[in-house]
């Protein structure tokens, strides 16, 4: 939904020719295409290792938090 809604904003700068709005809203689709790589990266290690290992799996989660 938000990917979508950021889209829909940048469709609508190229349409009415708003390109300084359209290079603001450039922050936003980097930051959601590294918040969608985390979020699959997630997705993909708790498919592999199913419903074991989750002490592995919080040591990961917080090492990409920044927390030891």
């Amino acid at each position: 939904m938000v990917t979508k809604s950021i889209n829909d904003i940048v469709e609508l700068c190229l349409k009415e020719k708003d390109y300084t709005t359209y290079n603001w809203i450039q922050w936003f689709v980097e930051e959601q295409l590294e918040e969608e790589s985390s979020v699959n990266s997630i997705l993909d290690k708790l498919n592999m290792i199913g419903d074991k290992n989750l002490y592995v799996f919080d040591r990961d989660i917080m090492r990409m938090r920044g927390e030891h």
